[in-house]
Formats: C-alpha cells, sequence, structure tokens
C-alpha cells in the first residue's frame, strides 16, 4: 500500500473469528467481460459499467479487485482464484482476443500467488499463446 493513497479492494485486511488478520486473494469473477467474446472479435467494445459490478454483492471477481475498462477494448477479460485446503492461494488473470476477426484467440495470462505473510507475488512474465491473431 502506498502512503497517503486509501487501500484498493484487494488490499483490505479481513478479521477471521479468533481476531487475526488476513489479505486473502479475492475470489473468481463469476463471468467474464464481455461475457460472449464474440462481441470483441475483430472490433472494439466498451462494456458497461455493470458488466465490472456483477459480484459486488458478493465481495468477489473484479468488483472487490476494483478493476474495469472505461476505454474500449478488444480482449475478453477473465480473472480466476484457486487454492487448496479452502484457502485461496492462486490466480490467473486472463486476456483473449480475436483482432481480426477471423475465429483464432490470442491469449494473454499472467499468474500469482498468495505467499506467507498476506504479500502477493505474481510471475514475471506473461504467458501467450497465438499473440498475432
Amino acid at each position: 500500500m502506498t502512503p497517503n493513497r486509501p487501500p484498493v479492494p484487494y488490499e483490505r485486511e479481513r478479521v477471521d473469528a479468533d481476531g487475526g488478520y488476513s489479505r486473502p486473494l479475492r475470489a473468481s469473477a463469476s463471468s467474464q467481460v464481455p461475457a460472449d467474446i464474440r462481441r470483441i472479435r475483430g472490433m472494439k467494445l466498451i462494456s458497461a459499467p455493470s458488466d465490472w459490478q456483477i459480484d459486488r454483492a458478493a465481495d468477489s471477481g473484479f468488483a472487490c479487485l476494483g478493476c474495469s475498462m472505461p476505454d474500449p477494448q478488444r480482449h475478453q477479460l477473465d480473472y480466476k482464484a484457486t487454492g487448496s485446503g479452502g484457502a485461496l492461494d492462486q490466480f490467473r488473470a486472463v486476456a483473449r482476443g480475436d483482432i481480426d476477426g477471423d475465429g483464432a484467440l490470442s491469449t494473454f495470462a499472467i499468474e500469482g500467488r498468495g505467499t506467507a505473510g498476506d504479500a502477493v507475488t505474481i510471475a514475471p512474465s506473461i504467458l501467450e499463446t497465438a499473440p498475432d491473431e
């Protein structure tokens, strides 16, 4: 967290039943934005602000991460958190696109994991599949 700035949603601490504090990873988005990938095939899309707020009531997904995109987008965005033993300790954020509209998708993904002390470690590189599509 940077001084003189309020914490962004994913930095919020949670208090458990025993009074302990943690900053768990946020639960997965229930839907990609846009939900239908055909809406970005070969074109840009301006998603509705409500698309990013779908999971607000559940305190999860893009709403909890404080993520939104007011500008035109060419990719479908997704966020999934996974874990073991009931704790979310890994995440994967993915952008899928079809810039030329031929039906073949490019994929860009970044992965990370929660570590001791509630820190988040993010992979040093973006995973790319067919980046020119």
